[in-house]
């Protein structure tokens, strides 16, 4: 046989073994794939693990929406990066069940960390506001920016009753604060009563009223204070079908800015004012962003007075 014939040999043996060894590794490493493993086996654990869509906006403190965020979200397996839009805007699935680490950076801020629990807190948009401790301010999600190792404050202990003593003639109380507020937006964009229910972060709701707003039709109220007992509650919300994003309220107090405040689909804002000494506020609602092409209905969810 000659050298040639040998060598031909070595070649066709070579062919048929490594064919074999080159599949095998192909399949291993496709495994390690989620939805190659789903499709060899339904019993999969990364098969069953349901997700659900959160969106987050990220902002500066004073409020203004930071662009080109890396977020990384780390749960089980590999974590996941993304980077926000122009609008502090970004959207990930993420586990409906147990912790999903969420670190944020940004060239000239600290890293900001929090994690997202929807077994805890349900809420599939948040705003989170960055801060120089690294500590970020998480809005619409009220449960996590509480710190868990917060203990309930105790009950005060019972003292002993005082001696009798005289007391002074008693105070008339002031009664609940009273308020008339007047549209001044001045566009035709009118308010309504309003009787049905609606649903906000899959909760019923009953709104008094509603009024419709856009880009082009922004809202605002003056209220003059006729009665103050100190405070006045606020309630605001955005339907979970609303085709409105975001809506930016801003509240003045004696023309001083007292709230500034962000809420998007699926929200609501409910804020107890400190109006003590004051004569008035004014409130104006707008759509975030202003060219945004959109328009929805803002529904007041305190009941009719």
């Amino acid at each position: 046989m000659s050298q040639s014939s040998q060598k031909i040999n070595y070649t066709k043996w070579g062919f048929l073994l490594g064919t074999p060894i080159a599949f095998l590794a192909l399949v291993a490493t496709a495994a390690t794939v989620p939805e190659f493993r789903c499709t060899i086996d339904k019993t999969a654990a990364v098969c069953s693990e349901q997700r659900q869509n959160v969106e987050l906006y990220t902002q500066t403190e004073e409020g203004e929406y930071l662009a080109d965020v890396k977020i990384i979200f780390t749960a089980k397996g590999a974590p996941e990066t993304q980077y926000t839009d122009n609008n502090g805007y970004v959207k990930v699935r993420i586990p409906t069940k147990g912790d999903v680490r969420v670190n944020l950076s940004k060239v000239g801020y600290p890293t900001q960390n929090f994690t997202i629990n929807l077994e805890n807190d349900q809420s599939i948009t948040r705003i989170i506001r960055f801060t120089k401790s690294g500590q970020p301010i998480i809005e619409g999600s009220p449960s996590i920016a509480l710190s868990p190792s917060s203990p309930p404050s105790s009950p005060p202990s019972p003292s002993p009753s005082p001696s009798p003593s005289p007391s002074p003639s008693p105070v008339p109380p002031t009664g609940p604060t009273e308020v008339k507020c007047e549209d001044v937006s001045r566009n035709g964009n009118n308010d309504y009563d309003y009787d049905n229910l609606i649903s906000v972060a899959k909760r019923t709701e009953q709104p008094s009223s509603y009024f419709q707003l856009s880009a082009s039709r922004p809202k605002s109220f003056a209220c003059k204070i006729i009665n103050n007992s100190g405070e006045v509650k606020l309630a605001y919300g955005l339907p979970d079908n609303s085709n409105l994003t975001r809506v930016s309220v801003k509240i003045y107090v004696d023309g001083t800015l007292r709230k500034d405040l962000v809420f998007g689909r699926g929200q609501a804002i409910r804020e107890s004012l400190d109006i003590k000494g004051a004569s008035g506020y004014t409130i104006n609602f707008e759509v975030v962003p202003k060219n945004a092409e959109f328009s929805g209905d803002i529904y007041n969810l305190l009941p009719k007075p």
